[in-house]
């Protein structure tokens, strides 16, 4: 299981730490997104940003950016936009003690659902969707992507149900309501010849609008393809079809054993305590 946390050096730069098994996984990224990466076999508490980032070694930004496609027009985003309402979603940077095969077939998963997730919200921001998150454009740096720029949003659903300290919210929620609209968006998706591959409660968010209503907002596009493309990952356990010996394929099935079980995942909430 992995925990992370996210701190900011004094150069303004991000450091994002995570627990991964018994050693805590690093990456930072400077301002112009280059990228520093390392592990350490010490408590995730006891790891500084500042301190930290002098071990670290440099990534290489052909193993963690795709190249920006020179056949599709991209969206870059502003860099006028104000930092505190964007989301400026980057790589996850995995740096393996284990060995050198593990981080490189991490770091290339990483790149490709960078690659996967701009060409899907390009496509989907033409005809933007209200209950799909807002896509301000990409940033490129050195000819290659390096991050999306997103709209801002607040918990994901299974934070709302297991991490909120007022339980009375996920209990106001309509389900048979909530759950439509999360239908209509994979729906909309489905209609543009795209399947979004790993709809889970982590990739659905909770907009709560000045009126008191709640809405689901869909995130998570590193899976999303065109319908009969090979995808390099599956979805998130116990919300993808089983695992089997065949190609992971783009396909409407793959959303729509995802939403079944996000029934009965509502339900197990409910169960165990969250409301």
């Amino acid at each position: 299981m992995a925990g992370r946390k996210r701190q900011r050096t004094a150069d303004e730069a991000e450091v994002e730490i995570r627990k991964v098994g018994n050693e805590a996984q690093c990456g930072h990224m400077t301002p112009d997104d280059k990228a520093l990466a390392g592990a350490a076999k010490k408590a995730r508490r006891d790891i500084t940003s500042d301190a930290h980032v002098a071990g670290l070694e440099p990534v290489a930004d052909h193993e963690i950016y795709p190249e920006a496609p020179a056949d599709t027009q991209l969206t870059r985003a502003p860099e006028t936009l104000d930092i505190s309402s964007v989301y400026i979603k980057r790589p996850v940077i995995k740096k393996h003690s284990c060995g050198a095969g593990a981080t490189e077939c991490a770091m290339r998963e990483a790149a490709s659902a960078l690659l996967a997730e701009t060409l899907a919200l390009e496509k989907l921001s033409k005809t933007p969707h209200p209950c799909i998150v807002q896509y301000h454009g990409c940033r490129v740096r050195r000819g290659r992507i390096t991050a999306v720029v997103l709209e801002r949003l607040g918990q994901t659903l299974n934070d709302y149900a297991f991490n909120e300290p007022d339980k009375s919210k996920f209990a106001r929620l309509d389900k048979d309501m909530f759950l439509a609209v999360v239908d209509s968006a994979v729906k909309f998706l489905h209609s543009l010849r795209l399947a979004h591959n790993n709809v889970s409660p982590d990739n659905i968010v909770v907009r709560e609008a000045g009126d008191g209503s709640c809405w689901p907002v869909l995130i998570g596009f590193g899976s999303c393809a065109p319908l009969g493309a090979q995808l390099v990952s599956s979805g998130k356990p116990g919300f993808a079809k089983p695992e089997d010996k065949s190609p992971l394929i783009s396909h409407k099935k793959n959303d729509e054993i995802a939403l079944a079980r996000l029934r009965e995942w509502w339900e197990d909430a409910r169960q165990l305590g969250a409301v």
